[in-house]
């Protein structure tokens, strides 16, 4: 990445990999890749993962490319939207060959009955994740504003936090009581 934390404009090194992990949108900054970028790579055949942990919070989903590229794999999250971090549920999104194959290295019983439990019951109930999402969304909106105000530089994300930049003015020893201000 990019030291403002968006993704580079060229990627020179594809050819030395066999696969690439890509988190969109990315912790810590909550930015995302774009589908251009994420298509190019998947043209050049390197093994695309993607972590979608933070998805629900984005505009951009990527799901569509799933149908076009064979080396492409989402990987998503109950931990975040969800809220089910402790349960440790994630899943994985791909082509039906790679499937098998990630079944075979699978250890057998990996979940818990109580994890799978929750998992379905958060699937049944998506009306409630989908509150939780958009009021998450309006809050950031309302933070962001709230902080350039106070001279921050917030990063435009789409995850359910805000990375910024604070003002030269203010010290790291001083942020504290800045912020309790």
């Amino acid at each position: 990445m990019n030291q403002d934390f968006t993704y580079p404009s060229t990627f020179d090194f594809l050819d030395e990999l066999d696969m690439l992990l890509i988190c969109s949108p990315n912790n810590p900054s909550g930015l995302t890749i774009e589908i251009n970028k994420i298509t190019y790579i998947l043209e050049r055949e390197v093994q695309v993962v993607v972590d979608e942990a933070y998805v629900e919070y984005s505009d951009q989903d990527i799901l569509s490319l799933l149908d076009r590229y064979e080396n492409l794999t989402l990987i998503r999250t109950f931990s975040k939207a969800y809220g089910l971090a402790g349960i440790r549920v994630g899943y994985a999104l791909t082509s039906e060959e790679k499937n098998l194959e990630l079944k075979e290295k699978m250890l057998p019983y990996n979940v818990n009955s109580f994890s799978i439990n929750a998992a379905v019951y958060a699937l049944e109930n998506r009306s409630m994740v989908k509150k939780s999402v958009e009021k998450t969304i309006e809050e950031r909106r309302f933070i962001t504003l709230k902080l350039e105000e106070l001279g921050f530089d917030p990063i435009p994300s789409e995850a359910n936090f805000v990375l910024l930049k604070t003002p030269s003015k203010i010290t790291p020893d001083g942020l504290f009581d800045y912020l309790l201000e």
